[in-house]
């Protein structure tokens, strides 16, 4: 079996995780990987994300995920202190996840305090990354919740991005690690003279 990593990518409110992932996508498609997941971009008015889409890396389908909740809203369904999140999106994405693996690259933007504290939002997102059957998993986790991530994958390695200028240099950085894995000599695990 070749190796695996799991790789966590967080940063700042703003500071280009999503781009990040949508590049590191694009180039290792170019390169014939299968990958897979969920990205989730966000639709912006007055320099505020006001909407949440979420994108299937396979198909490329596009829905509606989550809303801003207005000053003195009070929505039903899944929700985080700013987002109210579509009950229908929530189900699909959770479709693909669950047969996104195995794949050469499972991206997940984002797993956050609705998967890791409620058990709500991208459910199977977790079991998908548990599975180690992808190459490399590159997952979204905001920095408070990098200690949930860790216990879970002591063995994943975290990538910081500060700032939007980084985008590229972060994401370049993160594909050459998945071609490392891909061109990684197999490990045989059969038996030894002797056993």
């Amino acid at each position: 079996m070749n190796r695996r990593a799991i790789l966590l990518l967080t940063g700042e409110q703003d500071s280009g995780k999503t781009s990040v992932c949508l590049r590191v996508a694009r180039l290792l498609k170019a390169q014939r990987w299968d990958v897979a997941g969920i990205i989730s971009t966000g639709t912006f008015e007055q320099d505020m994300k006001v909407l949440i889409s979420a994108q299937s890396l396979r198909s490329r389908e596009r829905r509606p995920l989550a809303a801003r909740i207005p000053t003195g809203g009070t929505p039903s369904g899944p929700r985080t202190e700013r987002w109210s999140f579509d009950a229908s999106t929530l189900a699909w994405g959770n479709a693909i996840l669950e047969a996104a693996v195995p794949c050469e690259a499972l991206v997940v933007d984002e797993i956050g305090p609705l998967e890791f504290t409620r058990g709500q939002g991208w459910t199977s997102a977790l079991p998908a990354v548990d599975s180690g059957g992808f190459r490399l998993a590159l997952v979204v986790v905001r920095r408070s919740l990098l200690d949930f991530a860790l216990r879970r994958w002591p063995a994943a390695e975290t990538h910081l991005i500060r700032q939007p200028n980084e985008i590229e240099a972060v994401a370049d950085r993160i594909v050459a690690h998945g071609m490392s894995l891909r061109t990684a000599p197999a490990v045989h695990r059969g038996n030894r003279s002797g056993d």
